[in-house]
């Protein structure tokens, strides 16, 4: 605890852009570093000891032996650190155990000219007890009194793998169109090869799912190899693997070639991406990702605490074992580690779920950023084309919020916020460059994401750990600004509402500022503009509008706020599909409408109710009894606005029937005490399973338009 107290102080007053990355230049054990003990003599007296400005360090193992270790040690020193000015001659070398005390002597020595570029030999064998290193800056005096302690794991994969990967829509050959993949072979059986070079390993679930666990869901999963063994296959030196494609058109055509392979690809280079992120392994332990998870057309991907899970998702997506959607994963159990937002052991607020999975999606990105060097790549899930997020975005998918002063619409599902933290992150990219961003949002995940946090807390200690690591807190004030999220008590923020009456729309003004707004500019999207601080505006056809409001405070700021609306003359549509369950009468106050099961409107004919006091309403379907209960809803657009239920009072009909019954429905309504202007109104009626609204499509049942007077 003291020594990563020490850490965060000390790194606390760093630029990001000033820190110096040193690396060994050459492998083996020439020029870098040398075997030993005792420094050499520099022949300039040290009066005392040296301080340690090392800030972090690792290493990627490269040796493929187990219990063998080799590779060039990354080193970064402290930005007031000065070569010319260091009392450092050398760094010793120390095993450590995993308490982080030394493990014997030192083993290795750096050489004086060069002392933080050190180089591990080949074929250094591993002691037992040790699973990292120590480094110790030394002269002639003694060493520092802290070390630098850095984990690693022993990387064993002996065999480079080629094989199919991708999809139908774009393919590849490890091998050939990709490098070769690194894996573990043995020699049982004449020559065995696992899917574990010990920084990653890769299990079929074969379609199957993990039942004990998923019985016992809110714990965190434990790893288990013997229940879950690493996938295998018979092979020679030249391992080729070409299990086990999805196949699609009747097990003719390829859909999927090899999630597997694609798999240990993706997962080798996640790890190596956080590895050089966080400065150490991602994990305590390696990375385990379980593929096929489940039925072949299950839609989900998840980190359960032990393994990062993916479905085949067939029908919805390629594949969801993609190189971001398994760095979104394992960065949920990167997030779980370096955080309190420990998800199996604490309750986490709405807000600190949005925060896990905006940071993951930016992960997912970080870690194709490692492989493609492309820093304008921000759509997630493009490779699955399957579900698609875009961190370029204030509003990343379809239902997502527009600003946080739009929270409530989200309800409960807090992806529907991502953009809240991840759209600040692309604008910080923009101007720091994308792994500084990055930086900042790590550092500021190690010291103040909480699990009862709220996303202004989170955007706050964003901006401490900027400021903290030489950033200007106003760049992160902007980027949070554009979100609304107000971090600055002087700012205005923008924001608008409105209402839609078919292709009239309503705005209302819903700025905030701590002074006064005096001057509105509203732009439609269409053309025209207006000053009024709550204009009403015609459009003269259907489509999609972007609207901007700039608003001028009288303290002098200004801000503006975007966000597109549709207008149409008519209804949402209902999908012309036939449900599970079907009807095959409509008798509305004694009225047939003479209803088939493939059409669903029938507002050309205007039914005049005789009784409003005593509609009734009959509804007969297929007399089989229904699997699932049936829920019965009934609006009636009531202002004539093209929304149906816009009004509490719209829904003037809602019930549910229980499985097992006939696909019908026989009420009486009394409409005479609703607000009736004696035009034709329209009404939609739907019986379908489980909640929904007037714009959901029919599952498990139908609706349909009608238009009544009384």
């Amino acid at each position: 605890m003291l020594f990563s107290v020490h850490h965060r102080s000390c790194y606390r007053i760093l630029s990001l852009a000033s820190i110096l990355t040193l690396t060994a230049c050459g492998g083996g054990g020439g020029g870098g570093s040398s075997n030993g003990t005792t420094p050499p003599d520099t022949g300039v007296p040290a009066s005392e000891a040296p301080e340690n400005p090392i800030h972090q360090a690792y290493i990627r193992d490269m040796d493929g032996d187990t219990n063998q270790l080799s590779g060039n040690l990354q080193i970064q020193l402290n930005a007031d650190f000065s070569a010319e000015n260091s009392n450092v001659d050398t760094v010793n070398l120390y095993w450590a155990t995993n308490t982080g005390t030394k493990l014997g002597a030192a083993w290795l020595v750096s050489n004086t000219n060069t002392p933080f570029q050190i180089s591990i030999p080949a074929n250094t064998e591993i002691p037992v007890g040790s699973d990292g290193l120590l480094l110790f800056p030394a002269n002639t005096v003694g060493e520092s009194d802290t070390g630098t302690r850095i984990r690693f794991h022993d990387f064993t994969g002996n065999v480079n793998m080629t094989g199919p990967g991708g999809n139908e829509q774009q393919s590849w050959n490890y091998g050939t169109d990709r490098p070769t993949i690194s894996i573990r072979r043995t020699n049982e059986q004449g020559g065995l090869c696992y899917l574990d070079n010990g920084l990653v390993q890769v299990i079929d679930m074969a379609n199957e799912r993990d039942t004990v666990w998923e019985n016992n869901s809110d714990q965190a999963n434990t790893a288990n190899d013997v229940s879950f063994p690493a996938f295998s296959f018979l092979c020679d030196d030249t391992p080729e693997n070409t299990e086990r494609p999805i196949l699609a058109d009747n097990n003719v055509d390829i859909y999927t070639y090899s999630t597997l392979n694609d798999a240990m690809f993706y997962g080798t280079l996640a790890y190596d991406a956080f590895q050089r992120y966080l400065g150490e392994p991602p994990l305590e332990d390696k990375l385990r990702l379980r593929v096929h998870y489940g039925l072949e057309t299950d839609t989900n991907a998840f980190w359960d605490g032990a393994y990062a899970n993916f479905a085949d998702a067939y029908g919805y997506a390629y594949t969801l074992a993609t190189l971001d959607i398994i760095g979104h994963e394992v960065a949920h159990g990167v997030l779980n580690r370096i955080s309190n937002l420990k998800g199996f052991d604490t309750e986490l607020s709405q807000d600190a779920k949005t925060l896990h999975e905006a940071f993951s999606d930016i992960s997912g990105t970080m870690v194709k950023y490692h492989f493609t060097n492309n820093a304008n790549d921000w759509v997630y899930g493009q490779e699955s084309d399957g579900g698609l997020r875009y961190l370029d975005r204030i509003k990343t998918e379809t239902n997502a919020i527009d600003s946080y002063l739009d929270y409530d619409d989200a309800g409960n599902n807090y992806y529907q916020r991502i953009g809240m933290i991840s759209y600040p992150f692309y604008l910080l990219s923009n101007q720091w460059g994308i792994e500084n961003a990055y930086q900042v949002y790590l550092d500021s995940a190690r010291t103040c994401w909480q699990a009862d946090t709220s996303l202004t807390q989170v955007a706050q200690c964003i901006a401490d750990s900027a400021e903290a690591l030489g950033h200007a807190r106003g760049d992160v004030e902007n980027a949070f600004r554009s979100v609304k999220i107000r971090l600055n008590a002087a700012d205005v923020l923008s924001h608008f509402d409105y209402r839609n009456y078919k292709l009239t729309s309503h705005f209302t003004d819903s700025s905030q500022t701590p002074a006064e707004v005096d001057q509105w500019l509203w732009d439609f999207g269409d053309g025209t503009t207006s000053t009024e601080q709550n204009p009403q505006h015609s459009y003269a056809a259907s489509g999609d509008y972007t609207v901007k409001l700039t608003v001028n405070a009288t303290n002098g700021k200004t801000d503006n706020f975007t966000r597109t609306l549709s207008v149409t003359d008519q209804y949402c549509p209902i999908r012309n599909t036939v449900g599970t369950n079907t009807l095959n009468q409509v008798v509305l106050d004694g009225q047939d409408i003479g209803y088939t099961a493939t059409e669903s409107d029938y507002t050309n004919t205007v039914l005049t109710l005789s009784d409003p006091a005593n509609v009734t309403i009959n509804l007969q379907g297929a007399p089989a009894a229904t699997e699932r209960s049936t829920s019965w809803k009934i609006w009636i657009d009531l202002n004539d606005d093209g929304v149906f239920g816009d009004e509490a009072e719209e829904l003037v009909f809602e019930s549910t029937s229980p499985d097992g019954q006939p696909y019908q429905l026989t009420t009486a309504l009394d409409l005479s005490g609703l607000t009736n202007d004696g035009q034709p109104k329209y009404m939609r009626i739907a019986g379908k399973y489980a909640l929904f609204d007037p714009c959901t499509g029919p599952n498990l049942g139908e609706a349909l338009d009608l238009r009544a007077a009384w």
